[in-house]
């Protein structure tokens, strides 16, 4: 095998502090000890893509979830977004592996890497799958959120242990506070009225009582996040109440349609948001800061190794 091949292994990652074997197993499969890495941190990553794009590496086996790979990519962009970046192969070492489920099935990191490399040895082509990664305000990411799916997604990803027990513990006490009327449920659930342009289009004006609205990459009607439907525009949906956020995100995470006139659904290269007033705008977790214009567009392809 005469590719470029690199390790980027996040030790923080849920499952790798859980199972520090499972690093060691990666580490010794890998056939090049020189090119493997475990960042410290957000500047180390930086430093480490920066070498990746320079040594022009053609596959890189990324351990972690799917903040690990948004991350690694938004690093190599800063760098320099018309540098191509390496085809990635998604080995699922963090809490979070929906894209890497997606591809290659449920896998057990250290199994899936040993098992690829085989494959490589023999495989005299790559066979790849692109994605493409949104710019929002830009910020890189695959998923984009405003008000109330963004408040509470961020109100879960603030705990460091994070468990379907957690989550349902959330839902009580956002339904304990709409049903008394308290706080929580004003500051989770804000109401906000707002302009949409698509590509450069004024579609609609002040629709409000707007609850949540959630942008998959690719084709928002049908999505896994809507990667791997068509890639050449984004999708925007618009959730205009609670209930509608809880019963119609599952259905996405399956590929399943939304089939509901009172679910607002948009597409396009390029679709701005003019808000009344400042929110802040999640991408893939991160609250960015507050605002009243947010311009989301699709960003680079990235490929995904299939083989």
């Amino acid at each position: 095998m005469n590719r470029k091949i690199g390790l980027l292994i996040n030790p923080f990652a849920k499952k790798a502090r859980r199972q520090p074997r499972l690093i060691q197993s990666m580490v010794d499969s890998f056939p090049d000890s020189s090119s493997v890495w475990m960042p410290k941190n957000l500047e180390d990553l930086s430093r480490i893509t920066k070498l990746i794009l320079d040594e022009k590496y053609e596959i890189i086996f990324l351990s972690g979830g799917d903040g690990t790979f948004r991350a690694t990519v938004e690093e190599s962009l800063k760098h320099d977004p018309k540098t191509p970046m390496p085809t990635f192969v998604l080995l699922q070492g963090g809490t979070g592996c929906l894209y890497s489920k997606h591809y290659y099935g449920s896998q057990n990191p250290a199994k899936h890497l040993k098992s690829t490399l085989k494959k490589l040895e023999q495989a005299p082509e790559l066979s790849t799958t692109p994605i493409n990664i949104l710019e929002v305000n830009g910020h890189y990411g695959f998923i984009f959120a405003v008000g109330g799916f963004a408040n509470v997604l961020h109100y879960y990803m603030g705990h460091k242990e994070r468990s379907i027990a957690l989550a349902n513990w959330i839902l009580f006490r956002v339904g304990v506070s709409f049903l008394f009327g308290t706080s929580l449920y004003k500051r989770m659930f804000p109401r906000f009225s707002m302009a949409l342009h698509q590509d450069g289009v004024e579609r609609f004006m002040d629709i409000t009582s707007i609850c949540c609205s959630v942008l998959p990459v690719g084709y928002g009607l049908n999505p896994f996040y809507g990667i791997e439907a068509n890639r050449n525009f984004v999708g925007l949906i618009f959730f205009k109440t609670p209930y509608q956020i809880f019963r119609y995100i599952p259905a996405l995470l399956k590929r399943q349609t939304i089939q509901n006139d009172k679910v607002e659904q948009f597409k396009g290269k390029s679709i701005d948001l003019f808000l009344t007033h400042p929110l802040q705008p999640m991408v893939d977790g991160d609250m960015l800061e507050p605002t009243t214009h947010i311009n989301i567009k699709l960003g680079p392809q990235i490929n995904l190794l299939t083989i």
